[in-house]
């Protein structure tokens, strides 16, 4: 399961309208911002479909109507380009499949459609407009999304200490966790921006407020007090 605050790679859109080619283009920077993500890009076409149809034979439906010739249909149905099926599928109508010598007259109902996306992306479909998310996630994006946790953590001790919106605070952060400690010091600016940091102290200040929380797995003690 992938956070919330968790920054993700690319949403990419294979528009079927020119409606949803044009929302892509115009909103693109705020999908970004509002879903965390680093780009919202158009998928050329040409280039194929972002996800490819899995397709099997319903049986319950199939069954009754073909009897001992139900494994002939299900082959038949096995072999048959997927894509095409699909077109079947969403036109809504019936269609033939030949298989052998022999010609089954078929329903979009004698067929179990699901959409899957590339290994390490998922999406969805609505209509003829498809839709993938990349969701690996590399060590940059990692620690980045540690990051945007640590300022959460941090705006929840400011809120509880009683500080007011705009008051500056002395910030002390410490972790035995490499890996979080390492996310801290590339992301130093951005935590200090987001929770108004005048300075950050090597050690922890005196008469200061103080939470242990964790950062995913990793321990991290917040130090603050107001400038």
């Amino acid at each position: 399961k992938i956070k919330v605050r968790q920054p993700l790679a690319e949403l990419r859109v294979l528009p079927g309208n020119d409606a949803d080619r044009r929302a892509i283009l115009r909103f693109a920077d705020q999908l970004c911002e509002e879903l965390n993500l680093k780009k919202a890009s158009l998928h050329d076409a040409s280039a194929g479909p972002l996800l490819v149809p899995e397709i099997k034979a319903n049986a319950k439906n199939l069954g009754p109507r073909f009897g001992q010739r139900l494994k002939d249909v299900q082959q038949a149905i096995l072999k048959a380009d997927p894509l095409e099926l699909l077109k079947h599928s969403q036109a809504g109508a019936p269609f033939q499949l030949v298989h052998g010598a022999e010609t089954f007259d078929l329903e979009p109902a004698d067929l179990f459609i699901s959409l899957k996306a590339q290994e390490g992306w998922t999406g969805v479909a609505d209509r003829d407009t498809q839709v993938a998310l990349d969701t690996r996630i590399t060590e940059v994006l990692a620690l980045e999304g540690m990051a945007r946790d640590i300022i959460r953590q941090v705006q929840d001790l400011r809120k509880k200490s009683g500080l007011e919106m705009e008051d500056r605070i002395i910030l002390h952060l410490e972790t035995p966790s490499e890996l979080l400690g390492k996310s801290i010091a590339g992301h130093r600016d951005y935590i200090a921006s987001e929770t108004l940091v005048l300075n950050y102290s090597a050690t922890a200040p005196t008469d200061a407020q103080v939470a242990q929380v964790k950062i995913e797995t990793h321990e991290l003690t917040i130090t603050l007090k107001k400038a």
